[in-house]
């Protein structure tokens, strides 16, 4: 893993469309820490996250490479989650490592 870490955090939400939805509102928030693993700094370990997620395989499948450019993994550790889904009852029910 990279030696650099970086606080985050980031949410995913759900549409509505106006008062009518209320009851879809759906969301995760999510806080940790970042680390960035890059093709032309890690090979060794971005090849083998290439492999792990299958994505080599899947290339090898469609007899294509990736084009050349630095490509990067962020792999992300949450250390805390809250998550709300009004339909199913679940009202900021937060998570902490």
């Amino acid at each position: 893993m990279s030696p650099y870490y970086h606080k985050v955090s980031y949410a995913i939400a759900s549409r509505i469309d106006g008062r009518m939805g209320i009851l879809e509102v759906r969301g995760l928030q999510c806080w940790g820490q970042a680390s960035v693993i890059s093709m032309k700094e890690e090979l060794e370990k971005f090849s083998r996250l290439m492999d792990e997620l299958g994505l080599t395989e899947r290339l090898k499948k469609r007899g294509e490479e990736l084009p050349p450019f630095n490509y990067r993994f962020i792999k992300i550790v949450p250390h805390k989650m809250r998550m709300l889904s009004l339909r199913e009852g679940i009202y900021n029910v937060t998570w902490t490592k």
